[in-house]
């Protein structure tokens, strides 16, 4: 496959500190074929990002404005699907590197040799992977590792001569993600198809995935005026179409009437499947298989939330101990390996067992939800968050030090402080410890031991303030600390 055959498909973005450099790099791009925009301030750039999302974006770090992690974060709320490529400098390579599963798609050293020519391999290869996955065309290398085959089971429907269901079942298995699954539907159903994923944030709806019979919708997308979500979804599934879709797969497909199917994994509204109508053989054989594939996903969802609860306090969807415990370990390690600091914090809500034991376990259970809401939501991308205890609290910060530490136990503290439980008589107030490596510490165990006797001072003191633990005298930290990191 020659990727530069379908490079006009692909929307590039550059966030370049210097204009003439950059306008180089998008030389460079455009002159192979791909839809470019060049931006020289993160702020502009991210307004454009909300209005039309791209395939890649490529930045260079020394132009960012905000913390890799914010913008991370910011990126990924609004296309979870996104590929970026960053250009950075070679002492932050490896932080870089933990982002992989975040989008990150390369690292490139800003002063490699041939940098431009670095850039155009780097997108090429990239969208070639984009374009791969869309087009299935690693689906059949999958099928010859097939080692065993699962039965049709109840509830399946009855199989037909030209789509066996069982063997469809036998490849969605073998499968290690839903999108491959997803590229096996449309590779083997009776109709040509296209999937759009929807955006909540824009409220919009993107082809992501195509049939090779429907290559032409790559990339399209709408905008749909959505109220309400559900009873959006409960429309399409009645097959009240909204008109826009309808014109899309009309003017790019030639599609004058088309069928939709909702995608739903696991009670999350993901998308639309949306083929042309056909005969009646054909339509009843589509029906079919849409209800093996989303059989699929259901019985997938539930294994994965099987394997989750192992790892996920099951009331505050936080990590638990026995994640934490590992975990703890793994970013000691990282730690040092980077000589980046990492920080802990622990967290316990004041006064705890006098809440329960006058108000109950519904307005203490409530309490516990919304202090881990917050805890979420105020969080960085790469934050790991858990609660330890029944009132116990415990956040790891990577590459924070203790002032950055501080700074988010006071945002926490004060964020539960002015919550309104004024029905109940209550005040609440947190009490939190923190620690940090190396400065104040000097392994794993000695950072929970210190941040847990720093909570447990203040709390002594009468809580609702936040301690830092103080190391002995004779305590050397491993390497210098920037005190600014977040």
């Amino acid at each position: 496959m020659k990727i530069r055959d379908h490079a006009a498909q692909f929307l590039i973005y550059i966030l370049h500190p210097s204009t003439e450099e950059g306008a180089h790099l998008r030389n460079e791009l455009q002159s192979v074929g791909y839809q470019v925009e060049l931006f020289t301030d993160e702020a502009t750039c991210m307004l454009r990002y909300e209005k039309s999302l791209p395939h890649i974006l490529i930045f260079f770090t020394q132009v960012l404005k905000t913390s890799l992690s914010d913008l991370v974060e910011k990126l990924m709320a609004s296309n979870p699907d996104l590929r970026w490529i960053a250009a950075t400098s070679s002492p932050q390579f490896e932080i870089l590197v933990q982002y992989r599963e975040y989008g990150c798609e390369d690292i490139v050293v800003e002063d490699a040799a041939n940098l431009e020519s670095r850039l155009r391999w780097s997108v090429d290869r990239t969208c070639e992977k984009i374009y791969v996955q869309l087009q299935n065309e690693q689906l059949h290398a999958d099928l010859l590792k097939a080692r065993q085959a699962i039965g049709t089971g109840p509830g399946l429907p009855p199989m037909t001569a030209a789509h066996p269901i069982t063997e469809t079942i036998k490849s969605y298995a073998l499968t290690s993600t839903p999108e491959q699954a997803l590229g096996i539907y449309l590779e083997n159903c009776a109709l040509p198809g296209i999937y759009l994923r929807y955006i909540d944030t824009t409220k919009s709806f993107i082809v992501q995935y195509v049939s090779l019979a429907a290559d032409k919708a790559q990339g399209l997308g709408f905008q749909a005026d959505i109220k309400n979500v559900v009873e959006f979804f409960d429309q399409v599934r009645m097959g009240q179409l909204p008109p826009v879709l309808q014109t899309l797969c009309d003017r790019n497909l030639n599609w004058k009437q088309v069928q939709a199917y909702v995608l739903d994994q696991g009670g999350s509204l993901e998308g639309l499947l949306v083929h042309p109508m056909g005969n009646e053989n054909e339509n009843s054989q589509l029906h079919d298989q849409f209800r093996v594939f989303e059989l699929y996903l259901e019985n997938r969802t539930l294994k994965e939330r099987v394997q989750r609860n192992q790892f996920v306090d099951p009331q505050t969807d936080l990590f638990n101990s026995a994640y934490y415990n590992g975990k703890i370990k793994e970013e000691m390690e990282r730690s040092r390996r980077l000589q980046k600091p990492l920080s802990l914090v622990k967290i316990s809500i004041d006064d705890f067992i006098e809440i329960e034991q006058s108000l109950g376990e519904n307005t203490r259970d409530h309490l516990v939800k919304s202090l881990a809401a917050k805890i979420k939501a105020s969080g960085r991308v790469n934050d790991i968050n858990c609660r330890t205890k029944t009132n116990e609290f415990t956040l790891i910060l990577p590459h924070s030090s203790k002032k950055g530490a501080l700074v988010r136990a006071e945002r926490l503290r004060r964020a539960l402080e002015s919550q309104s439980m004024s029905e109940y008589g209550v005040k609440i107030s947190l009490s939190s410890g923190i620690s940090e490596f190396p400065t104040l510490c000097s392994s794993a165990e000695t950072l929970e031991v210190t941040a847990t006797q720093a909570l447990h001072h203040i709390m002594d003191k009468g809580g609702n303030k936040i301690a830092v633990f103080k190391p002995p005298e004779t305590h050397r930290p491993e390497f210098p600390v920037n005190e600014e990191e977040a």
